[in-house]
C-alpha cells in the first residue's frame, strides 16, 4: 500500500468518531513500530526506547494542557506490542 495508508484510515476514523462524542484530535502521529518492513523503502524504524519516551512525552503535554482522557488509536497491526507495553 502507499506509504501513510494505515495513518490515513485511522485519521479519518477519528475524526468520525469525534463528531459523534466531542473530543480534541491531536494531530498525527507519526511514530510506530514497523521493524518487519525495515528494508522496504521510506520506513523509519526507530528504538522502543525512543518510541517509547516520545509517546510519554507526548501524553504527559497533553495531560499538561489539560486532557483528561487520552485514546490512543492504532492504524497498524504490528504496533499492537509497544502499546500494551506503553499502556
Amino acid at each position: 500500500m502507499p506509504l501513510g495508508t494505515d495513518l490515513l484510515h485511522v485519521r479519518y476514523a477519528a475524526l468520525r468518531a469525534a463528531e459523534q462524542e466531542f473530543a480534541v484530535v491531536f494531530p498525527e502521529y507519526y511514530f510506530g513500530q514497523i521493524f518487519e518492513a525495515k528494508h522496504e523503502p521510506g520506513t523509519v524504524a526507530h528504538s522502543m526506547e525512543l518510541q517509547l519516551k516520545l509517546l510519554q512525552e507526548t501524553t504527559d503535554e497533553m495531560a499538561r494542557n489539560g486532557c483528561k482522557k487520552i485514546i490512543l488509536v492504532n492504524g497498524h497491526g504490528g504496533n499492537e506490542h509497544l502499546l500494551r507495553f506503553f499502556a
